[in-house]
């Protein structure tokens, strides 16, 4: 059992190691957080390819097996037990998705 929520706006954040990435046109089932983005930027830290993903004007991380390529359209899908909800301070909406800096790559 998790600490309490309190009512209204949460933030919801995840591990890149938890996320699954999806080429676009695949259809992801289950429950969940789903985001479309495309791939800005992979890297290789050993293990696994990590992915910086655009996300509207946000970024966020993502692990996978294998590498997909820089512009590439894709799904990230979050399973529902590896999200971490957190309240979120004041009335401001969260900012759980990092802003992307221009020319600065986060991978």
């Amino acid at each position: 059992m998790g600490r309490g929520l309190a009512q209204g706006i949460v933030e919801a954040r995840f591990r890149p190691e938890a996320a699954q990435i999806h080429p676009a046109e695949t259809a992801v089932v289950g429950p969940g957080v789903t985001l479309e983005g495309e791939i800005a930027a992979v890297s290789y830290p050993g293990g696994h390819w990590r992915h910086a993903v655009h996300v509207g004007d946000r970024e966020i991380m993502a692990d996978a097996t294998r590498a997909f390529e820089p512009g590439e359209r894709v799904r990230v899908h979050v399973p529902a037990d590896a999200l971490f909800l957190f309240n979120s301070p004041g009335s401001q909406p969260a900012n759980a998705i990092s802003r992307v800096s221009p020319g600065k790559v986060h991978a």
